[in-house]
């Protein structure tokens, strides 16, 4: 390796080129230098020039000043001085002009699209030497300007693989047509005023600068000399070739391990074995990852899929990243977004940082599978690799500190962790094998030996004074009764004082209290026992006697051969006689009579109606309609507003049934509301129109009824003597 003044490598080009670079042959590009147009022509890693001529225009030999050129996928290069954009044919270096900049420009990178637009990248002269982007449309000459570019151009633009790129001061910079402004450096490198792509290569540019060509690395930032030219200038660089298919070796890939050395195949690795030493950092990529991509990468991830046997233990670990929005980290779920600017490079070093992490003491055993790919903005999809963690057991460092224990104040107790020749770290920072203790509290020990993962144990240490019991007890015999004093040795080897207070237990007396409906059982009985102390146990029971209960209820019936006095007797919880009377007494069915009058002879007569009211009897209407003297016959009036339906909910709208109409124009005689079998719900007589709180209020017998459909009928008289029957179907609605 040898390192410019810039700091950018360069790689000695090998005597062997790479397979890809050997598929390389017959390749021709075009080159504007010192003496004009010149065709170069690269094969197996030579190359060589032929001068086509001098650049000058078709009608007039003179000469076209320029900066750099671009080849159009219709076979015409394009050039451009300071204010003219030329057409020239790359058989003879002959330009005709066909568009005027807008302002003075000095253009410096010139590339084609391969849809009749240029890019021109330059300097606005007429704004302090502004670094702008014009696109031109080569079939109309039409300027569009773009914007303002963050760096400063010195050399080419080309479009390869979907990306434009441009040679800059600062280095390769990928260009953001869209938005000029967001443009990204890629990697600093020294000025390469010529571009294009290298055809076979998807990552790989092809630079020239005074008389030597370069391989650009879009994935490294690496340049590699690759061939000389005799020309000792070389001003811009095109080819036919950008506007060819991708090859099919291009690959929109992710390679965890490039060469393969940790023994996975293709795209995977095999991490370093994992255990309880090293499993808080474990990385899931060798250093030789690839991560490769013909467009930008929207979103990468990266997931333990499977073998997770420390759930909420195990996770990826990455810190934050530029241009890189990471999510998920500390969780076995990675997202990597991009933020606008990352280039595959950035999520290659991105991915080469993330590591698995296992925070359980004692990882379990088994192999871990972490799975990474990506998509691209362009809504392609990476394969898919996977890093293998293997963890395996080590075994722990066995540690014993024996069961908690109690000792007696001034005395001192010896903790022993075992395992000599170990690592130690007790809680009172102490690090030796053995400590001595005289003090209350918890202990704690881990022991590390470095071959099997560290073992702890805590053992709980409590002080006493010696302990003192007081007993009471009793008894029935007077020569046990008194306070008696034993002082005894406890388990911890410290005095133990018992204290036995004896008093004496007096014979008990229990009065129970029952009743019987039974004479015989009836009286007081008496029955000694001895209760546990030994003692005499009196238990008195008082049995009374209980009388039998009468239970009377009153019901009624509509049928004749239901009603009477009914007597039946039954067993009570006690077991006595419980008699209950039941009276049936007579309902009587209802009976109705409506009278009403009619000018229509076919409605007059007598019509009887039979239904069953709510207690389950007759309810018989019996409608009497007598003819009208013809004199008072009148035809009906229509002004009286009769409602089909009301809600009696106290909201104030529709909450009483009346009839409606002109005041002082009619009264209503007679309302009457009946239920579906006949039964009067609501009568009203002589009410005024209009008139809510004499209305039906939904009720009957002072408790509402349920919603339902029921009739009205209602008989009006108007101010000068004739009657009108209205009568229909009502909707009680709640």
């Amino acid at each position: 390796m040898i390192t410019d003044h810039m700091g950018i490598r360069y790689t000695l080009l090998s005597l062997l080129f790479s397979s890809s670079l050997v598929t390389i042959s017959a390749q021709t590009f075009y080159i504007n230098s010192l003496q004009g147009l010149e065709l170069v022509t690269i094969e197996n890693g030579s190359c060589s020039t032929q001068l086509i001529g001098p650049f000058v225009e078709a009608a007039t030999g003179n000469a076209i000043g320029l900066g750099d050129l671009g080849l159009c996928e219709n076979g015409l290069i394009y050039v451009m001085d300071n204010t003219t954009l030329y057409e020239v044919d790359p058989s003879t270096a002959e330009g005709v002009a066909i568009a005027t900049a807008p302002e003075l420009l000095l253009i410096v990178g010139v590339g084609c699209d391969g849809n009749g637009t240029l890019l021109l990248a330059g300097y606005s002269l007429e704004n302090g030497f502004l670094p702008i982007l014009y696109a031109v449309d080569i079939n109309t000459g039409t300027f569009t300007f773009l914007g303002v570019l963050p760096f400063g151009p010195s050399g080419d633009i080309v479009l390869a693989n979907g990306t434009w790129y441009l040679t800059a001061l600062e280095g390769l910079v990928e260009v953001d047509i869209d938005n000029p402004g967001n443009s990204t450096l890629l990697f600093t490198a020294p000025n390469q005023p010529a571009l294009t792509v290298f055809p076979g290569d998807c990552n790989t540019l092809l630079a020239g600068a005074e008389s030597q060509f370069f391989l650009v690395d879009l994935e490294t930032g690496d340049l590699t000399p690759f061939c000389t030219i005799s020309s000792q200038f070389i001003g811009g660089l095109t080819t036919i070739e950008e506007f060819s298919p991708l090859p099919t070796d291009c690959s929109i890939a992710v390679d965890l391990d490039g060469d393969d050395s940790s023994g996975a195949e293709q795209a995977d690795f095999n991490a370093p074995r994992g255990s309880c030493l090293n499993a808080d950092a474990i990385p899931i990529a060798d250093v030789d990852l690839l991560v490769s991509s013909t467009s930008d990468i929207n979103e990468m991830t990266i997931s333990i899929s499977g073998g997770i046997l420390d759930p909420g233990a195990e996770s990826l670990i990455l810190a934050p990243q530029p241009n890189i929005q990471v999510t998920g980290s500390g969780s076995p779920f990675l997202t990597l977004t991009n933020l606008g600017g990352a280039s595959p490079v950035d999520f290659q070093v991105a991915l080469s940082s993330v590591i698995y992490q296992n925070t359980t003491d004692l990882p379990t055993p088994g192999t871990r599978s972490v799975i990474v790919n990506f998509g691209t903005a362009d809504f392609q999809t990476s394969n898919v690799a996977t890093a293998f963690i293997e963890i395996v057991d080590l075994g722990q460092v066995s540690v014993d500190l024996g069961p908690d224990q109690t000792i007696c104040v001034g005395n001192t107790l010896v903790l022993d962790a075992g395992n000599p020749g170990a690592t130690y770290l007790w809680s009172t920072t102490e690090s030796t094998q053995t400590i001595s203790i005289a003090s209350a509290g918890t202990y704690n020990v881990a022991v590390s030996n470095g071959a099997q993962c560290p073992g702890s144990d805590t053992i709980e240490v409590t002080l006493t004074d010696g302990d003192f019991m007081m007993v009471e007890a009793t008894s029935c015999d007077p020569d046990q009764v008194g306070t008696f004093t034993e002082v005894l040795t406890n388990q911890f080897g410290c005095d133990s004082t018992v204290v036995i207070a004896v008093m004496l237990s007096e014979s008990d007396t229990t009065e129970l209290n029952t009743s019987s409906c039974d004479p015989g059982q009836v009286g007081v009985f008496e029955q000694s026992f001895l209760n546990q102390q030994g003692c005499d146990s009196v238990v008195i029971t008082t049995v009374v006697l209980v009388d039998s209960d009468t239970t009377t209820i009153s019901t009624s019936s509509c049928d004749p051969m239901q009603i009477g006095v009914f007597e039946e007797t039954l067993v009570n919880q006690q077991g006595c006689d419980s008699l209950i009377i039941e009276t049936v007494s007579l309902l009587s069915s209802d009976f109705i009579t409506l009278v009403d009058s009619s000018c229509i002879a076919s409605e007059v007569g007598t019509f009887t109606e039979v239904f069953i009211n709510r207690f389950g009897c007759d309810s018989t209407i019996v409608r009497i309609i007598e003819p009208t003297d013809l004199d008072n016959c009148f035809e009906p009036r229509s002004n009286v507003f009769v409602p089909t339906a009301f809600s009696p909910n106290d909201d104030g709208v529709n909450d009483r049934f009346t009839l409606f109409g002109e005041a002082g124009e009619f009264t209503i005689e007679e309302l009457r509301v009946f239920t579906r079998w006949g039964e009067s719900v609501f009568v009203g007589m002589e009410l005024p129109p209009n008139d809510l709180s004499r209305g039906w209020d939904g009720t009957h017998r002072g408790s509402p009824l349920n919603p339902a459909v029921f009739v009205y009928w209602a008989r009006v008289r108007y101010v000068n003597g004739d009657t009108e029957l209205l009568k229909g179907d009502l909707t009680l609605l709640r």
